[in-house]
């Protein structure tokens, strides 16, 4: 092959029809060059002349390799501009990297007599400065908009790539303010890459990325085309999803791995009362005991106890809340709970633990490093942090709801007494916001979020089952769920009565 020679000169960019035909007669030699094979769904993508084109893909379903491949063909079909625009350098950087790798790669060495066909090429990804620059005037660069993007929303486009436009905040606006006028004087394309959040959500309230989604599937609107596919589409995801569906909220995995448009109204917690609802038990002095705090900064405080059985199934026993008390009072009052799940005086509960080898571990909410700090070194409350599971609200609502899961294959591992009121009330009622958030989905600030939030802080950390006793004796018997073998027809243990529960064990 002989290498191609490339001056320094200036390049007028190519006109629309110009652009379309070299992108017709690069695309698939181009490809088949550097060694890309595509996979089924990203060749749909690649075949499409739409010009603005959605890549609806789950996590690791290789949708910005497709669109930075296709990046690279724009490039080399004459002096175009390219917009990566994204509302962080770190989600532009995705189809930045793909651009950067191959048009540095040996390939692309070869192809231009041994040098590379470039007058700039920065990466860095932490200051955010990523540009690249050919010899004939094609220009790539990434645009964050929490960044202000800088004076280039002033040029006119023949690509622009909307990094992760679920995360895009007012993309409507964007969209029909600022960058659907770039594509207008040379007739530019869009791609939309993406993982879905939501058909609507607090930066879309308008549902824009659904609409386009939509009209990529509308046989009377040609300019859009939509491609959506699973993760497990491309090759190069190697999990097995089944086992990832099996430990995660059936909608958050349709989203996040099947690449559908979900709509999260509804309860945050599998949870019900015929089965998650027990009656209140003496409590085996050596049971662990886990506690969590929201310390209510912007609102209500709450303080959950928790204790964990030698079988692992963890059970909340107690709870307390306010408003507007000063932190030593709340200390007090959690100070006394303790002791009074345990029928001693609050001035014994040292000599208690000591005795009884009681481990209680509370974990306050991170966000507010002062309450921690304060609980601790004023009044005696250790803080064991939340843990970075904790934090994640997509992990650590998936952890809740695995221990609630319950059917023939699966015992419930977490259960709540009856004297929790206001918990029970706050799992049966917190919601997931449809106006929630981004990929790792928010619920609803509604007034039940403090009770879940501390259920999501012990469920998140590092939980020990107690140590059986060594004559097995347990103050509490836990293998009710095992009436599922003797109940007669098809009844489950959910179907009776707390009592008649209690009084079968």
């Amino acid at each position: 092959m002989q290498a191609l020679k490339i001056k320094n000169v200036s390049f007028k960019p190519p006109t629309p029809q110009e652009r379309r035909q070299s992108l017709a007669n690069l695309r698939w030699w181009w490809f088949d060059y550097v060694g890309y094979n595509p996979h089924t769904a990203q060749i749909d993508f690649h075949l499409s002349d739409a010009r603005f084109r959605m890549g609806i893909a789950g996590t690791r379903g290789g949708k910005s390799r497709a669109a930075g491949e296709e990046a690279v063909v724009y490039l080399l079909s004459g002096a175009t501009r390219v917009w990566i625009v994204g509302q962080s350098y770190a989600l532009c950087e995705k189809e930045f990297r793909y651009i950067y790798e191959r048009m540095t790669s040996p390939e692309v060495i070869a192809l231009f007599g041994g040098q590379l066909p470039l007058t700039k090429a920065v990466y860095n990804k932490d200051q955010g400065n990523m540009h690249l620059e050919t010899k004939w005037g094609a220009v790539v660069e990434c645009i964050s908009l929490d960044k202000g993007g800088g004076g280039a929303l002033g040029e006119e486009c023949d690509l622009i790539i909307m990094s992760e436009s679920a995360q895009i905040k007012n993309p409507k606006e964007l969209w029909e303010r600022y960058l659907r006028g770039r594509l207008a004087t040379r007739h530019g394309d869009l791609i939309v890459p993406t993982t879905p959040a939501g058909k609507t959500n607090k930066h879309d309230e308008e549902g824009w990325l659904f609409n386009m989604y939509d009209k990529g599937y509308n046989a009377n609107e040609p300019d859009y085309f939509t491609r959506e596919w699973p993760s497990w589409e491309n090759p190069a995801f190697t999990e097995d999803p089944y086992e990832i569906r099996r430990s995660m909220d059936a909608k958050i995995f349709a989203e996040q791995y099947e690449g559908k448009f979900m709509v999260f109204s509804g309860s945050v917690l599998n949870f019900e009362d015929n089965v998650h609802i027990i009656d209140p038990f003496d409590i085996p002095y050596h049971w662990r005991a886990y506690e969590a705090i929201d310390p209510g900064f912007s609102g209500r405080f709450v303080w959950l106890r928790s204790v964990i059985s030698p079988a692992g199934t963890l059970f909340i026993t107690d709870e307390y809340s306010d408003e507007r008390l000063v932190y030593e009072m709340r200390a007090e009052e959690i100070k006394r709970h303790r002791a009074q799940a345990y029928n001693i005086h609050p001035s014994l509960w040292d000599v208690f633990t000591r005795k009884h080898n009681h481990v209680t571990r509370t974990y306050i909410d991170s966000e507010d490093p002062q309450a921690g700090a304060e609980f601790e070194q004023q009044y005696g409350i250790p803080n064991s942090m939340t843990t970075k599971e904790a934090k994640d609200v997509l992990v650590s609502v998936n952890r809740v709801n695995e221990r609630l899961r319950w059917n023939n294959l699966w015992c419930p591992r977490i259960f709540i007494t009856s004297n929790c009121v206001e918990t029970i009330e706050a799992v049966n009622f917190h919601s997931w916001g449809e106006k929630g958030a981004t990929t790792t989905r928010k619920p609803a600030n509604d007034k039940w979020k403090h009770w879940v939030d501390c259920i999501r802080y012990i469920c998140g950390g590092t939980l020990i089952p107690s140590e059986a006793l060594p004559y097995g004796g347990e103050a509490i018997g836990e293998r009710y769920w095992d009436l599922m073998d003797g109940l007669p027809g098809n009844l489950h243990p959910h179907e009776l009565s707390r009592t008649d529960r209690r009084l079968a064990v």
